[in-house]
């Protein structure tokens, strides 16, 4: 239930011009709600689909459905995108089910080259802190731990804030051949205050 209601409070943060779909996952993973405008009738659509019962098995195909969302995202050119997703970090695949395709490092590499951020969130027991950490980390993402933060509508609402209002699009023109990679240093200063900088391996567009 709480986290239900977490996702449906980051639901109800979206503005018209935003849009959201919803992949769920175990045995099975499947766009239960793909991409509508965020809305009051997207928005209402989202919310039934969180709401849905859902339930393909035991196992958990992690890699497979967070490949699913990147690659989905990866035809949308709004300058905002970003994947958020829900885990304890281990996928399991029970007796008899198929395992996921792709690999951990496949599915971080596909997001970092299709400039796809992943936020992720640990939930639940055993959670593997250094795997999902990575993953945000490595793709321009950022981790939350839901112990610390003590209830996932925290979490959303911080999410809200940064993918709504505290995001910056930095245009940068470079000359180089394809298939190379470059090493981006970014350094900013803000009008009102603050200093941020970072470091990121880009490749060219296709």
């Amino acid at each position: 239930l709480g986290m239900e209601e977490g996702v449906i409070h980051f639901i109800n943060q979206l503005s018209p011009s935003d849009s959201a779909e919803i992949v769920k996952f175990d045995s099975a993973v499947e766009v239960v709600q793909p991409f509508v405008a965020g809305d009051d009738s997207g928005k209402a659509l989202l919310i039934d689909k969180v709401e849905e019962a859902w339930d393909y098995g035991r196992s958990t195909r992690l890699y497979d459905a967070i490949y699913q969302a990147v690659e989905d995202l990866s035809f949308q050119h709004d300058a905002r995108r970003a994947v958020i997703l829900l885990t304890d970090g281990v996928e399991y695949i029970n007796e008899g089910d198929a395992t996921s395709e792709h690999t951990f490092f496949e599915v971080k590499n596909y997001a970092i080259s299709t400039g796809v951020p992943v936020f992720t969130i640990g939930i639940g027991t055993g959670v593997d802190e250094e795997g999902i950490n990575s993953l945000a980390n490595d793709t321009g993402g950022q981790y939350f731990d839901t112990l610390l933060a003590g209830h996932l509508s925290t979490i959303y609402q911080q999410l809200a804030q940064i993918l709504f209002v505290d995001q910056y699009l930095l245009i940068c023109d470079s000359v180089f051949t394809s298939g190379d990679s470059v090493i981006l240093n970014a350094r900013v200063t803000l009008s009102e205050g603050g200093i941020g900088e970072d470091s990121r391996t880009i490749l060219p567009c296709p």
